[in-house]
């Protein structure tokens, strides 16, 4: 019988703030809970630093930089939930991040789509809508959310799994771990409105290439961030209860990662501005496997693996290979659930078109490459996991090798078609995208 696939993408995850990555205390008992009963990785890297060039790669295991670009969906770029329906299955996206959203082609091959834009949300909501004209009676205003929560995108997965036939593919993604951090809801409450409206007065600041903060104003944007990976962890509880209540969890795998990390002054920044450091690439990936799957004697894998190698993974588990015509260049992580786990050591390449940046592991070696500013980085992983000591002028042979890996690979993607045009969109998604930081 073909599973159900869930893929949930939590958007900002650190790797090293998941329980198993060694935070402590947890921020996140239920994942590590997960992560204890079925597989998890501890060295999955993600193709993007930021949101569009990851999940482009994520869910057709092709780079970001092919296909012109990731600023929008490519037409002729592979996407998982196309390659899935001639399989019978049917597909469901949640997408609470509006950069994967409708405008830039994001609903592309779902059977169901929503993209979770608050301006719906507000217009179907008659009790939401009453209120809010109450209350403007006595000089109040509603705020709004830069993004809906996990409690809405898990309730909005559940109400349609409920009346959806297997098998199955849904994608669900959180926004509730990326700046603001503060729980995102409509709301009239005073206190919250001044912490929306102090969120933006400092975004500025938090975009700078030199931003500057006293250590009190550093504490609360951190603890957060924190906050928010607790209530994550606790919403994703309830969902997997609410999965069981409909009996799909026997024949259903869940696969938990995010499309990259977050940085807190590590290395002069804050936010993902685009550089390719480990705590931006560096994600958690955690495989809650069906019930009906019996577990393979090791659990937790070291291996190097991409999040491009997603795509493949999900093919084999369908059973319906890769479609005719079709690239695909991450691996499938099959053998791992099997008992076959791989013994080559593959080098992972992860690309930041938008800054014309590209890295690459191998070894416990990593290359960063600034073309336009012909800048190089080599780290030693293994005596340096911070990054914080640039050996490209002692170790020339390494850098050499990783210097030739990424300069073939530039040459066969980022070279090869026409930068995409951002295309049309609404005002009101450029204010709400430059709520989040993303649009200057």
């Amino acid at each position: 019988m073909q599973p159900n696939i869930i893929l949930l993408v939590i958007d900002s995850l650190r790797f090293d703030h998941v329980g198993f990555g060694n935070h402590a205390p947890s921020l996140t008992p239920v994942l590590d809970r997960i992560a204890e009963q079925g597989y998890s990785f501890t060295q999955a890297i993600t193709q993007g630093p930021y949101t569009r060039a990851a999940m482009s790669s994520l869910m057709s295991s092709t780079y970001a930089s092919m296909y012109g670009g990731e600023k929008r969906l490519s037409l002729d770029r592979p996407v998982i939930q196309e390659m899935l329906r001639p399989a019978g299955y049917s597909t469901l996206g949640v997408s609470t991040n509006l950069y994967l959203s409708t405008p830039f082609g994001w609903s592309r091959g779902f059977d169901y789509f929503n993209d979770c834009r608050p301006e719906d949300v507000y217009r179907k909501n008659y009790k939401l809508r009453v209120m809010s004209k109450m209350y403007k009676r006595f000089g109040r205003t509603i705020g709004w959310p830069k993004s809906m929560s996990a409690e809405y995108a898990f309730g909005s997965a559940v109400n349609h799994l409920g009346r959806t036939q297997p098998p199955f593919f849904m994608w669900i993604h959180l926004m509730d771990a990326h700046w603001p951090y503060s729980h995102q809801r409509f709301s009239w409450d005073e206190d919250w409105l001044g912490n929306q409206a102090y969120d933006q007065k400092i975004l500025h600041r938090l975009l700078s290439d030199e931003p500057e903060f006293s250590s009190e104003e550093f504490e609360e944007i951190y603890s957060g961030y924190k906050t928010a990976v607790r209530y994550v962890d606790g919403q994703l509880e309830d969902f997997i209860g609410r999965l069981q209540r409909l009996c799909l969890l026997d024949n259903t795998w869940l696969f938990i990662t995010a499309d990259h990390g977050e940085e807190f002054f590590e290395h002069g920044r804050f936010l993902h501005t685009g550089i390719p450091y480990d705590n931006l690439i560096r994600v958690p990936l955690i495989i809650r496997p069906a019930d009906n799957h019996e577990l393979s004697k090791n659990k937790i894998f070291n291996n190097q693996v991409g999040l491009m190698d997603l795509v493949p993974t999900f093919l084999d588990l369908a059973g319906s290979g890769v479609p005719h015509n079709v690239n695909l260049y991450g691996t499938s992580l099959l053998p791992f659930f099997e008992g076959r786990p791989e013994s080559v050591t593959r080098e992972i390449i992860t690309e930041s078109p938008s800054r014309s940046m590209y890295a690459v592991r191998k070894d416990g070696w990593k290359l960063i490459w600034d073309i336009d500013n012909d800048i190089q980085m080599l780290f030693n992983l293994v005596d340096d996991p911070d990054e914080q000591d640039n050996l490209i002028n002692v170790h020339f042979p390494i850098a050499d090798n990783l210097k030739t890996i990424l300069d073939k690979h530039w040459k066969n993607t980022a070279p090869s078609s026409a930068e995409q045009e951002e295309g049309a969109i609404d005002q009101m998604l450029i204010d709400r995208l430059r709520e989040l930081g993303y649009v200057e």
